[in-house]
C-alpha cells in the first residue's frame, strides 16, 4: 500500500513539474513584447503632426501568436494573428468580438496600415516604437 500512495506521489509530482514547464514555455515566447501596451503617441511623418495620444485609449496586447487591439471607449475589440521577426510585425487575419466575424485591413486604419506591417524600431521592458511608411506609433507597458 505504501509502495502504492509512493508511487501515485511521484506521478502526479511529475505530472506537476511537466505542465508548469510547458506553461512557462507557452507564456514567454516573445519576450519584451508580451504584455500590454499603450498608446502614448501617434505621429504623422508627413506633416510631422501627432495624430493621437494616450487619450485616444489605444491598447495592443500580445500573447503567444495573437495580438488584441482596442479602443478603451467601444465594447468591441479585434484580435490578429501575428509574425514577429527581430525588425518587424505582420498582422494576419483578424476576427472583430463579440461580432466573430473576419475584418477588412479598413477596419484597423485607427492604428493599423492597410498592409498591416510595422517596422519594430524600439522594444524593450518598458517602451515599444513601431513605425510604418507614413507613421510612428510610441507605446508605454501598462
Amino acid at each position: 500500500m505504501k509502495k502504492k500512495i509512493l508511487y501515485l506521489t511521484a506521478c502526479l509530482t511529475l505530472c506537476a513539474i511537466c505542465m508548469t514547464s510547458c506553461d512557462e514555455w507557452k507564456w514567454d515566447r516573445n519576450g519584451d513584447l508580451d504584455g500590454m501596451w499603450q498608446l502614448t503617441e501617434w505621429r504623422d511623418l508627413n506633416g510631422n503632426r501627432p495624430v493621437a495620444g494616450k487619450e485616444s485609449g489605444i491598447y495592443f496586447c500580445f500573447q503567444l501568436d495573437l495580438m488584441k487591439l482596442w479602443r478603451s471607449e467601444r465594447a468591441t475589440f479585434y484580435l490578429s494573428q501575428f509574425t514577429r521577426s527581430a525588425d518587424s510585425l505582420t498582422l494576419g487575419l483578424t476576427i472583430e468580438y463579440p461580432a466573430d466575424t473576419v475584418v477588412s485591413p479598413d477596419t484597423l486604419r485607427f492604428a493599423v496600415p492597410r498592409n498591416r506591417r510595422f517596422h519594430i524600431d524600439l522594444l524593450n521592458a518598458g517602451h515599444l516604437q513601431l513605425s510604418t511608411d507614413d507613421a510612428v506609433l510610441r507605446f508605454r507597458k501598462y
